[in-house]
């Protein structure tokens, strides 16, 4: 039986852990994962802890440095550039033949959507997507003795660049366009008491505002930004965090269909519409859902990895859920928040802290979860057994008062009323290489019939390995019908 060859784009998340799903449904087949990334696989969600010194850069790598060898996994540093879906081949970056392949995972990620107004070329306006992107800001903050900085969006990321900023002593501007931080994750109460402890910090909060222009000093580089209500904000540094773009422009003209957000559309299978072709991670839309998480990735990934090896599972993300922390505050927000029947609302004033819980429900059941606190109250903790409760779609009513009692047992409710259900399997211990902010750590064990996977990996790309990266295309034969 001749050996299958699969294909992934990217080497994030979803990337990395199809592959482990391929290899451990198939010892022999050919595995290959195509990157321009020149580091290997890491947490994306973690860099926020690297730009403010909790971890260093040797913490964030998602796999180990023997990963690709011990998976029996070719990593090819190229970009793809085309894809014929018809005659199932790909062309690269690195020329030569084009790639056939069995089956191809499109995984290519999403990259920072870079602003447009005059001076958005300038050095001094950075973003934060990619290890490389954090070593250039430490780098730009040393170099210059960086003083004061502007940070453009109030979404997850631009909170966390405040964050960064601050804590490096450097003096923080953040300007959102719209009227409350985190639109689709808080409520208006959120979004005032986040406001409060980012002033409390002594970062400066402009909310209903926008950038026009940026101006550039004497040496070329970014010296100010002018504001659409006239003003002038000095800066060395502008840090723009105003959404991602989906990495899909190689795939004109290929018949895989996507979005107006520019994503693949695939189905729960993670198939896209064309045969043998599957999506996942910050690319994969299924319905209207995009999350560009990493968790969601991960899972993505090794639903796909499993189906392209011939099984027939569906991902089922359950009901959203976001996390992050800012200074001492974690927040949380799981499901629907916006929409329900009724709310209960937890939020003691005159306190001297920052507490606040609401839960939305409909129909009598739970559908979302808003949780604001301080580290202490453990806040990401509940949400996690919310999101349990809501997943179960159990009718609450009977205890719905009791739901922000922090005494009720919320699990051992749930356990009482699903124990006529077949029990969850267990799953697998994560390995937590550090304590990373919204970041959950992933088992990466060996594979099973070593011996399999070291005689594939064995065959090698005959050429130069250096930092597990191959700068080669991959061989092998061309791809089955």
């Amino acid at each position: 039986m001749s050996r299958k060859r699969y294909l992934i784009v990217g080497d994030g998340a979803a990337g990395f852990s199809a592959a482990q799903a391929l290899r451990s449904a198939d010892a022999d087949a050919t595995i290959a994962i195509l990157t321009d990334e020149t580091s290997p696989a890491y947490f994306r969600a973690a860099l926020t802890n690297y730009l403010l010194g909790e971890l260093r850069e040797d913490q964030i790598w998602a796999v180990p440095p023997d990963f690709y060898d011990a998976w029996g996994v070719h990593r090819v540093f190229t970009r793809v550039l085309s894809l014929d879906s018809a005659a199932q081949r790909i062309t690269l970056s690195t020329g030569g033949a084009s790639e056939a392949y069995d089956g191809l995972l499109i995984a290519s990620g999403a990259r920072a959507r870079h602003p447009t107004f005059p001076g958005a070329h300038l050095p001094g306006v950075m973003t934060m997507r990619t290890v490389q992107d954090v070593r250039r800001v430490i780098d730009w903050a040393r170099v210059r003795g960086l003083e004061r900085a502007v940070v453009l969006g109030g979404g997850a990321l631009g909170l966390e660049w405040a964050h960064g900023l601050k804590e490096r002593g450097i003096h923080v501007t953040i300007i959102e366009r719209g009227g409350q931080f985190l639109p689709r994750v808080l409520d208006k109460v959120a979004s005032d008491l986040l406001t409060s402890r980012l002033r409390q910090a002594g970062i400066e909060v402009r909310l209903s505002e926008q950038i026009t222009e940026v101006y550039a000093g004497q040496d070329g580089c970014v010296t100010g930004v002018a504001t659409g209500a006239g003003e002038t904000l000095w800066c060395q540094l502008l840090a723009a965090a105003i959404g991602v773009e989906c990495n899909t422009e190689f795939l004109a003209g290929s018949g895989v269909a996507l979005s107006d957000r520019g994503a693949v559309l695939v189905n729960r299978r993670l198939e896209s519409t064309v045969q043998r072709i599957w999506a996942a991670g910050d690319v994969a839309q299924i319905d209207d859902s995009l999350p560009q998480l990493w968790e969601p990735a991960r899972r993505q990934g090794r639903v796909a990895g499993q189906n392209m090896s011939g099984t027939a599972l569906e991902y089922d993300p359950g009901a959203p859920y976001f996390a992050t922390r800012l200074f001492d505050l974690d927040f949380a927000s799981i499901g629907d928040t916006q929409n329900g029947d009724t709310e209960r609302v937890d939020f003691p004033k005159g306190t001297g802290r920052i507490v606040y819980r609401k839960l939305v429900f409909a129909e009598g059941r739970l559908v979302g979860a808003l949780m604001l606190g301080e580290r202490e109250t453990r806040v990401r903790t509940q949400g996690r057994t919310l999101k349990r409760l809501i997943d179960s779609r159990e009718i609450v009513t009977a205890i719905e008062e009791q739901l922000l009692d922090r005494t009720f047992d919320i699990e051992g409710w749930l356990e009482t009323r699903q124990a006529h259900r077949s029990p969850k399997p267990v799953a697998a211990p994560a390995v937590v290489p550090a304590k990373m902010k919204g970041t959950q750590a992933i088992a990466l064990g060996q594979p099973r019939g070593t011996s399999k996977v070291a005689a594939v990996a064995a065959e090698g790309l005959g050429a130069r390995i250096v930092a597990g990266t191959v700068a080669l295309a991959i061989p092998g034969r061309a791809a089955s019908a």
